[in-house]
């Protein structure tokens, strides 16, 4: 989880928001790939550069929402409804199963207010 592709995502106001993970392009033929996107709260994450999160570990505590189970499907979701405001924002965490698993993906927020999504 440390050393997956993390993202910041911030919110001003109380909100719905839908996140999609999709896989576009997997090399290695003949393997499956098994998803999940995780949307997190800042609790159990080191700071770094401007104050951004990154998560060290999954846990019961800091998991707000996820697509779990893993799975070989080419997309899949997270919706958090009423999302409220965190000074330090959500991190969104694309993963595969398997470690060292690389993929071509697209990750797709839907929100009813302004947003921003940044690179960890």
């Amino acid at each position: 989880v440390a050393t997956a592709p993390q993202f910041r995502l911030v919110i001003d106001r109380p909100c719905d928001v839908f996140l999609t993970l999709t896989l576009d392009k997997y090399d290695h033929q003949g393997d499956d790939v098994s998803i999940a996107l995780f949307l997190m709260s800042p609790t159990n994450s080191r700071r770094v550069g401007g104050g951004r999160q990154r998560i060290k570990m999954l846990t019961t505590t800091n998991v707000v929402a996820s697509s779990s189970p893993f799975t070989n499907l080419s997309t899949v979701s997270v919706q958090a409804s009423n999302l409220g405001v965190e000074d330090d924002g959500y991190t969104v965490i694309p993963l595969t199963y398997s470690a060292g698993m690389e993929a071509t993906w697209t990750i797709t927020v839907f929100c009813e207010r302004e947003f921003e999504l940044a690179a960890l």
